[in-house]
């Protein structure tokens, strides 16, 4: 979904920033880049980093999204200010080098009520209006996400829980042995993606056997996103949660995947570098999903490349007896 450019001050613009990301950026320089008069693409990139690198990278990506205009703003604690106004400056030259304008250029140290930014062009400024007021806010809330605070925050969704005990993971097994043992947890799977229902250490356990078994199974598993995308991704690292090594780093693949599909770009960077902390305690390497979000991420490959997955899981998920939604994203 797209958001309007019409009339959205500075102030406004930087206050919908963590309605758009769903979460507070701190120390990076985020680009908000417009098609048709129109929000298309907003991107946060961390200061410390390869600045001129990205900025040479971003921009042939945008050119390439026949992306229109941009607008920047640098999130910097004071310690980091120099270096975001230098990778703005990079920023800037490599867009106009494209054929991009950059509309305006901003910083904030924090974006909260009250606080000043400054305009790096023009040396005017102002301050920040509430962000939990914003339309864009009182959108994706309304939507059911919640907007969080930091990337602390973030990180703190994949905190591992209590994995299953004995008993149930013994069933589990046992379970596995019978016919249709696949179909019927990946219905279960589906009813409870189809109500946002937090799914226990039972069906938890089952899906460690699932995915670690069945590469058929976990294709299906990114088709049954299409059920709910962001239910079945929030479903997928509930369930990785209370799971460790190769079965954990499966889930969370899957729930990079969804995310990044969504232009959930902070949440899919975060469940994929979980994946590979699970792939690489369990001493797997070269897991497919997790090398393509990996490269997707380090490339910045547009969202509609990487649907093809949830395509081939609506199909998949189909020779398991499940229909899904076709995706209409």
């Amino acid at each position: 979904m797209t958001t309007t450019l019409e009339r959205l001050t500075t102030g406004d613009l930087i206050a919908a920033i963590p309605a758009i990301l769903e979460h507070f950026p701190e120390n990076r320089m985020c680009l908000i880049f417009t098609k048709r008069g129109h929000i298309d693409m907003v991107i946060p990139a961390t200061i410390d980093q390869d600045r001129a690198g990205f900025a040479a990278h971003i921009a042939r990506v945008a050119h390439d999204c026949q992306m229109e205009a941009a607008r920047i703003v640098v999130v910097a604690h004071p310690d980091r200010t120099s270096a975001g106004l230098e990778f703005a400056d990079l920023a800037r030259e490599h867009l106009e080098n494209h054929g991009i304008a950059v509309l305006s250029r901003a910083h904030t140290w924090r974006i909260q009520r009250g606080a000043m930014w400054t305009d790096l062009d023009t040396h005017s400024g102002g301050t920040i209006p509430d962000p939990a007021t914003s339309a864009a806010a009182v959108a994706v809330v309304a939507a059911g996400h919640r907007i969080l605070e930091a990337r602390a925050d973030v990180a703190a969704r994949y905190i591992p829980t209590t994995t299953p005990d004995f008993i149930t993971r013994r069933t589990a097994e046992i379970h596995s042995n019978r016919p249709g043992f696949a179909a019927t947890v990946l219905r279960e799977l589906a009813a409870r993606i189809a109500v946002n229902g937090y799914p226990g250490p039972a069906l938890a356990a089952r899906v460690s056997i699932l995915v670690t078994l069945d590469p058929a199974a976990r294709d299906a598993m990114l088709g049954l996103g299409l059920i709910d995308l962001d239910a079945a991704a929030s479903i997928y690292i509930d369930i990785a949660n209370q799971l460790r090594g190769l079965a954990r780093a499966h889930l969370l693949a899957a729930a990079a995947t969804l995310y990044y599909v969504t232009g959930h770009g902070v949440a899919s960077f975060e469940a994929i570098s979980h994946a590979q902390t699970a792939a690489r305690a369990a001493k797997v390497e070269n897991l497919s999903m997790i090398n393509f979000v990996t490269t997707a991420h380090a490339r910045a490959f547009r969202p509609d490349l990487i649907r093809r997955f949830l395509a081939a899981g609506q199909i998949a998920a189909a020779k398991f007896g499940i229909a899904v939604p076709d995706y209409t994203g």
